[in-house]
């Protein structure tokens, strides 16, 4: 763990400037990426889960937009804090939503089509 008490690392880049950018590797290693990028006139905190093999986004979310830099890093702190994990699919994030929503239609064509077999 870090400083923060969360076991993200903050990146840095080349010239060892931090942007505003924090990563954790996973287990089976996937990994979770949670940016602050300008949005308007406000900030957004988005978190991605992402598969290092070819980079193939796994889920993501808006975790806050905030007008000030401030304001969206501490929400990004209390983001990374509360989920040592990532992204959690189906909680809150788009992309898992959707996944949940794919995963019953096919739960439902499958039990669909096995009854029309017997």
């Amino acid at each position: 763990m870090n400083d923060d008490g969360h076991a993200y690392t903050q990146l840095t880049t080349e010239d060892g400037h931090p942007p505003t950018a924090w990563q954790r590797v996973h287990a089976n290693g996937e990994q979770t990426r949670v940016v602050i990028e300008p949005w308007g006139d406000a900030f957004a905190v988005i978190a991605a889960d992402i598969d290092p093999a070819d980079f193939e986004g796994l889920a993501a979310e808006v975790v806050a937009v905030d007008p000030t830099v401030d304001g969206a890093e501490e929400r990004a702190r209390r983001w990374l804090a509360a989920n040592p994990k990532g992204v959690a699919p189906g909680q809150g994030s788009i992309t898992g939503r959707l996944w949940s929503i794919i995963n019953r239609l096919d739960t439902s064509a499958q039990q669909a089509g096995s009854e029309t077999n017997e």
